[in-house]
């Protein structure tokens, strides 16, 4: 695990936007004047990048670190033992007011609609056999039926019922961006 102090040396951490930034380091903090001002030119810029879904990694000291979690390390002062998540869905939303420290269980109660979904309402679909609507929800890594209905507002209204019953997150299956929803399918699917 990377040492916050050696990370605070090198990028800064803005809270409001979410952003961490290059920070000015002295020639004597490198190898050669040539990796000098090979760094030099980032000094004050922008630090990582954003992946195809959304999540933003940063390349520092040879590692690569997900910004939400160094997020979370600046802010709290410790690395995050559990995961970090991003309580809008976007996982480019970085400020320390969006993220919270969570289990994967927990995490997995704050997921929105990916962009599969068909009915429109998360764990709700058709049923081709009986024609109804299919209410279920996944709770310890487990799907529960929570029954067939005749219309497709019963079978929400079932789901939604059995959302507050289990604790989910209230963005639980929300609409999500194009990117968010890629990510929000990526992480249904591990």
């Amino acid at each position: 695990m990377l040492e916050l102090a050696e990370l605070r040396k090198r990028l800064r951490y803005d809270e409001k936007s979410g952003d961490f930034y290059w920070r000015h380091r002295p020639l004597e903090d490198f190898a050669s004047p040539n990796a000098f001002h090979s760094y030099s030119r980032f000094s004050g810029k922008i630090a990582g990048s954003t992946r195809p879904d959304g999540y933003k990694l940063i390349c520092v000291c040879g590692c690569f670190v997900y910004a939400h979690r160094l997020a979370w390390a600046f802010a709290n002062n410790a690395w995050p033992e559990v995961e970090v998540d991003h309580i809008d869905g976007d996982p480019s939303n970085n400020r320390i007011s969006n993220l919270r420290s969570v289990t994967f269980e927990e995490n997995s109660h704050n997921l929105g609609i990916g962009p599969r979904n068909k009915s429109g309402v998360l764990g709700v679909h058709r049923s081709p056999s009986s024609k109804g609507w299919v209410a279920q929800i996944r709770v310890s890594k487990k799907v529960k039926h929570l029954g067939t209905f005749a219309s497709i507002d019963e079978a929400a209204r079932a789901r939604a019922d059995a959302e507050a019953k289990f604790n989910f997150h209230e963005n639980h299956g929300r609409r999500l961006s194009r990117r968010a929803a890629k990510a929000n399918d990526e992480e249904e699917a591990a």
